[in-house]
């Protein structure tokens, strides 16, 4: 259980991270590749950190 407490926080952070990746997405739509790209890098960052 305290393993999952620990790594809770990372999930929220990749939510709000995906929301707000999302929203910039809304607001401008170049570089879109670029931004997917960087959030798949974070996201595997994190799993394996």
């Amino acid at each position: 259980m305290a393993e999952v407490r620990e790594e809770w926080p990372y999930i929220q952070y990749i939510l709000l991270f995906t929301l707000y990746s999302m929203t910039l997405d809304l607001q401008s739509n170049k570089s879109h590749v670029v931004k997917a790209h960087k959030s798949q890098l974070l996201f595997k960052g994190i799993l394996i950190h």
